[in-house]
């Protein structure tokens, strides 16, 4: 039953062409997208030295920056509403998806009415720069999902420079 669960969430992500953006802790599977190793990646990286070099450095600055933009995202949602920072532990999943999908209606009204928010004007005037933690380091073997998404991050790369 694993391996067909494992079977159609990767159909999905190929077929849809949706993955999540991760850091360098993970590999680069379906449906994950993982920056270039022994390339360099954080922001501090390329604000502190030279511009990117070649193109594989140019993808992993840009995916860093888009992860930090993601970062930065959930950093004022949690901000602007702390029933977010402790819902796994107090709160069933259904309650969780109705509370987050709350927050988001709010956030959004606030958004569109073009009212000031101290806790958005905080976030988008201020410096921020998330840091990774990889989070996964178990050994991998490559195979045809690494090839996979090896091809596309690779295409992506590519037009990038284009």
């Amino acid at each position: 039953m694993l391996i067909n669960t494992i079977y159609l969430c990767s159909a999905y992500f190929v077929l849809t062409g949706k993955y999540y953006l991760v850091d360098s802790g993970y590999p680069n599977r379906v449906g994950y997208l993982a920056p270039f190793k022994e390339q360099r990646y954080h922001v501090p990286e390329f604000l502190n030295g030279a511009p990117p070099q070649n193109w594989m450095e140019r993808f992993n600055h840009l995916h860093s920056c888009l992860r930090n933009a993601v970062e930065r995202a959930f950093g004022v949602l949690k901000k602007k509403w702390r029933i977010l920072q402790g819902l796994p532990h107090f709160h069933d999943p259904l309650t969780q998806t109705k509370i987050i999908t709350a927050c988001m209606c709010l956030h959004n009204f606030i958004r569109d009415s073009k009212l000031y928010d101290q806790h958005f004007h905080n976030f988008e005037r201020g410096p921020y720069i998330h840091e990774d933690s990889a989070s996964y380091t178990a050994g991998t073997a490559p195979s045809s999902s690494d090839e996979v998404m090896g091809a596309l991050r690779k295409s992506i790369a590519e037009g990038i420079v284009a």
